[in-house]
């Protein structure tokens, strides 16, 4: 008994420490800037803002809406989704009743939407317009989600609360994406098509139906690693022409010929394509012959002796002599196909950028960050240099290479990695390293995304959530 009464007392001194912390002194007494103690605080006057500022916005509660459309697959569908949501929360969908309307406004700009209200008179009604048919759709999804709490977590995980819809009057929602190229892989959702537009994804490892008003559409083939493909280089000799090849001879005639044959002829066989790939093999073999050489030692960086061809090549030597290649198909093929983009890699050996040439204005450069320490975003990793920190130097080497190519292109994507790819579903330590990384991304001019998940097997640790997380990080 005694022991029971000792332990309450304990509980009883240290619970207010666990609710309200432990720190004992009393709160130091604060007085507002530009009085003294014990003094009455001067009373300031502002002159009268305009009206249009000062005079509060009109309001209304959706209670029932009638819903009209464009004729577009994806205008009709997200009219669809429109009145699936509203009517879980309760909303009456009748004809007569608060007018809204779903239209396409191509003004807006690629994925972008604008939501406006006029809730009285006889003007009101609430408008939906977004710059193609996804932009429609997200429009829909992001007003669901911000004004009326609804939550996609998982294609069998939604939340949808019975709480109010409250508009006002003027821009109701309005958003242009950060990433015009938002793609993910994570094999747990990524795969269920309205999931992936519920959340803002653009790129798809399958197809976005027309009336999910489809997607960035590489090339059939054409994501990356695509040199042996395009230029008929099988190294190995098995008869398969695939990643696992040596890297083609970027120097050759021959060799560039053949790409822009290959490149065109798929071109033809599907004219509307957004962008393809020439990106070198997934190998880190490059070309040793004298002409190559040549180029790398044109192209690098590097201040030592030119001879040394390994530190010529990849310290931007190598990729300067990718990007020349690229360069020459993409002026080849801007006129016939003025919209396309023609993507390659800065990639192991081509990591750090060139000197002596910049991508042209059609080419798109995908930094891949396949070397750096995920346990701490790039911001915070240190930059000690020793033996044994080798992961946390080649992360200071690839912010500095990723901040320099920022200097001469002004399209670059990120091929991200967010997951352990020894061991799917071994604990993996970047939930605090993800989104500091994609902020700085975006901070400096990033256009697209591609964190890779795992697209192997099922799930992995917290595959669905991370899925969830870069989802929602590559929309805002």
């Amino acid at each position: 008994m005694k022991r029971s009464l000792i332990i309450l007392l304990i509980v009883a001194l240290l619970l207010p420490c666990f609710l309200f912390g432990c720190d004992s002194k009393k709160p130091e007494e604060t007085t507002p800037a530009g009085t003294t103690p014990n003094s009455t605080t001067p009373e300031v006057t502002t002159p009268p803002a305009d009206d249009s500022e000062t005079s509060p916005k009109n309001e209304m509660t959706l209670t029932e809406v009638s819903i009209t459309t464009g004729e577009s697959a994806s205008e009709v569908y997200a009219g669809e989704e429109l009145a699936k949501y509203l009517q879980q929360k309760n909303v009456a969908v009748k004809d007569g009743a608060f007018p809204v309307t779903l239209s396409i406004d191509t003004t807006l700009g690629d994925d972008a939407f604008l939501i406006e209200a006029v809730t009285t008179g006889e003007n009101a009604g609430m408008t939906v317009k977004g710059g193609n048919g996804r932009g429609v759709l997200y429009g829909v999804y992001k007003f669901l989600e911000e004004l009326g709490g609804v939550r996609y977590f998982m294609p069998d995980l939604e939340k949808v609360p019975e709480s109010p819809i409250v508009i006002t009057d003027g821009v109701v929602l309005e958003y242009t994406p950060f990433f015009e190229a938002r793609r993910l892989n994570w094999n747990c959702v990524t795969r269920e098509a309205d999931w992936c537009t519920k959340q803002g994804i653009n790129g798809h490892d399958g197809e976005l139906a027309e009336k999910l008003g489809g997607k960035q559409r590489y090339g059939s083939g054409l994501f990356v690693h695509t040199l042996a493909a395009l230029s008929e280089y099988d190294s190995n000799g098995d008869g398969k022409l695939d990643s696992q090849d040596d890297n083609p001879c970027l120097t050759s005639e021959e060799i560039y010929q053949t790409v822009l044959k290959n490149l065109r002829a798929r071109l033809e066989a599907d004219p509307t394509v957004d962008i393809v790939s020439v990106s070198q093999n997934d190998k880190n073999v490059y070309c040793q012959c004298e002409n190559c050489k040549a180029s790398y030692a044109y192209y690098t960086n590097y201040t030592g002796n030119a001879s040394d061809v390994k530190s010529c090549a990849e310290n931007g030597g190598a990729a300067g002599n990718m990007l020349a290649f690229v360069n020459r198909i993409a002026e080849e093929l801007e006129d016939e196909y003025p919209n396309l983009v023609i993507d390659t890699l800065a990639y192991n050996y081509t990591q750090a950028p060139p000197k002596n040439i910049v991508p042209r204005d059609n080419v798109c450069v995908r930094v891949c960050s396949i070397r750096v320490c995920f346990m701490h975003p790039m911001t915070e990793c240190p930059e000690n240099k020793g033996p044994n920190n080798i992961q946390w130097t080649r992360t200071a080497q690839f912010r500095k290479d990723f901040l320099a190519w920022g200097e001469i292109c002004d399209r670059i994507y990120v091929w991200d990695y967010t997951t352990n790819f020894t061991y799917y579903i071994a604990p993996f330590s970047n939930f605090g390293t993800i989104r500091e990384n994609m902020r700085l991304y975006h901070e400096h001019g990033v256009r697209g995304m591609f964190p890779q998940g795992n697209s192997q097997s099922i799930s992995g640790e917290f595959g669905e959530l991370r899925a969830y997380l870069l989802a929602k990080l590559m929309w805002n």
